[in-house]
């Protein structure tokens, strides 16, 4: 049984964000008295801007809304964490690797009131030794000078026994592998691109995704 660093995406690999999105959806879109168009409309910019700060200046640019893009960017910022459910598995998962020995470090894009939100909603931030978000370090994966950041706030070095897990083929999985990171991909059922050299290790869910780190 191994053990190393794991450092972890937050979400879609610790967190479901997108449960946690949808429902926000579902009360701005009551709250506002808007309809069906406007939930598809915010799911198209949903995909298409990952940076929350312009999303929200979109979101106010095509639904005509006369809010402050600023203040829906906070409104949502103090909802989200309360919204967003840990998956399955993952505080369990994560307590076993912290008795094994793991040190445990989060990497997330996003800003930190939101991010370590998530974490503490879902009782598992405490867990962590370490937690890196770009609105604080301005460092966005997949930059590999963000991966090279916590392994230097984690005095590590690149190796076989630090691993990234992510669900991002690209901002987790790909920017790891560029600076000597093993890899554990989190699919939740999607096939790998094919432009991409594949992961280190592929599991289906978070909660294989804990288990594997152990084999």
């Amino acid at each position: 049984m191994r053990s190393g660093l794991a450092i972890f995406d937050l979400d879609g690999s610790l967190v479901d964000r997108d449960t946690g999105f949808s429902s926000w959806v579902d009360g701005f879109v009551v709250k506002r008295g808007l309809g069906a168009a406007a939930r598809r409309d915010i799911a198209r910019l949903d995909r298409r801007i990952r940076e929350r700060g312009r999303f929200f200046a979109e979101l106010v640019a095509v639904l005509h809304l006369d809010d402050d893009p600023d203040g829906l960017w906070a409104e949502y910022r103090s909802a989200m964490p309360g919204l967003t459910p840990g998956f399955p598995g993952v505080v369990e998962g994560l307590q076993t690797l912290k008795a094994e020995g793991w040190g445990l470090a989060v990497l997330s894009n996003g800003q930190a009131d939101n991010q370590l939100g998530k974490l503490r909603e879902a009782g598992i931030l405490e867990l962590f030794d370490l937690c890196r978000i770009s609105g604080d370090t301005g460092l966005r994966k997949p930059d590999p000078a963000s991966f090279i950041d916590l392994l230097t706030a984690a005095e590590v070095s690149a190796g076989p026994e630090v691993w990234m897990v992510g669900d991002d083929p690209r901002l987790d999985i790909r920017g790891a592998a560029e600076v000597g990171v093993s890899t554990l991909w989190i699919s939740h059922g999607r096939d790998w691109p094919a432009d991409l050299p594949g992961p280190t290790v592929t599991a289906g869910d978070p909660a294989e995704a804990l288990q594997r780190l152990r084999r």
